[in-house]
């Protein structure tokens, strides 16, 4: 289905229980689409599911400029939750995902359920900023095997690496054979979107809604540390590191990824003392 939002049509998908009064809404990592999602959603199939597409993924508008600021696709989703009458979501958000969802739940934490941000960030630092020029470059000298080995040695673990590379050479003929040109383009703006994205320590305090932070101890762009600041300034945090994944803990640890979100969502108000 599509919507325009703010000028702009907006791919979504609605899956899950369809009759569930509790809502799922589902932020995409920067080169994710909503079928990305797709493997990990009968964990969360009691709830009914919204996956959406930034603008410059997957099925979504392309930009008609050169760049933009994070703060626009956050104000895609606040027209998104409007729209469709949301009532207080839990949200979900990995890596960029997870930054708009920050930028949300500062000005709008009173609106939603839960916060869960799996591997992200509130501040993209210098070492972050020289990795996405660098995919950037790739993008730009149109070598398709280039740009995949750039970004995705980055995004997996080693061990990963190590176990799967069948999956690996697949993916990359994926990568070379189908996708287009203008797909490298909405990757650039949207690595150039996130450049900025640099929240004050103290707005985090805004965030009042439950929250799950989840890191992975073999994840090479969000360091541990990001995350522990995350759970100490998120006053109603929890976090959660997995073990032996990289940047993509959900695909390398599904299993521990939905357990983790799923009982998460179903103990929110439960408050185990010893």
């Amino acid at each position: 289905m599509v919507i325009n939002l703010n000028g702009y049509d907006i791919f979504y998908e609605i899956k899950g229980n369809k009759d569930s009064i509790e809502s799922v809404i589902m932020l995409n990592g920067l080169m994710m689409s909503t079928m990305s999602w797709y493997p990990l959603l009968g964990g969360l199939d009691n709830y009914k599911i919204y996956l959406l597409d930034f603008i410059d993924q997957g099925k979504s508008q392309k930009f008609d400029g050169k760049e933009y600021s994070q703060d626009l696709q956050k104000r895609i989703l606040e027209s998104f939750i409007h729209e469709l009458d949301i009532r207080e979501p839990h949200i979900i958000g990995t890596s960029y995902g997870g930054e708009v969802a920050i930028r949300y739940a500062i000005e709008n934490s009173h609106k939603i359920k839960s916060l869960t941000l799996s591997n992200t960030t509130f501040c993209t630092n210098y070492l972050l900023q020289e990795i996405g020029r660098g995919w950037i470059d790739a993008c730009e000298v149109e070598n398709k095997r280039l740009f995949f080995k750039c970004t995705l040695s980055y995004i997996y673990s080693k061990e990963f690496y190590e176990e799967r590379k069948d999956w690996l050479n697949t993916r990359e003929e994926f990568f070379v054979k189908n996708l287009p040109s203008d797909w490298y383009e909405g990757i650039k703006r949207l690595i150039i979107s996130a450049e900025d994205l640099e929240i004050p320590v103290e707005k985090l305090k805004n965030i009042k809604a439950p929250t799950m932070i989840i890191s992975s101890d073999e994840d090479k762009l969000i360091s541990k540390e990001d995350s522990k600041i995350l759970n100490r300034e998120i006053y109603n945090s929890r976090c959660v590191s997995i073990i032996g994944a990289g940047h993509a803990a959900m695909y390398e640890k599904p299993n521990e990824w939905v357990s983790i979100i799923k009982g998460f969502i179903e103990n929110i108000g439960i408050d185990i003392k010893i």
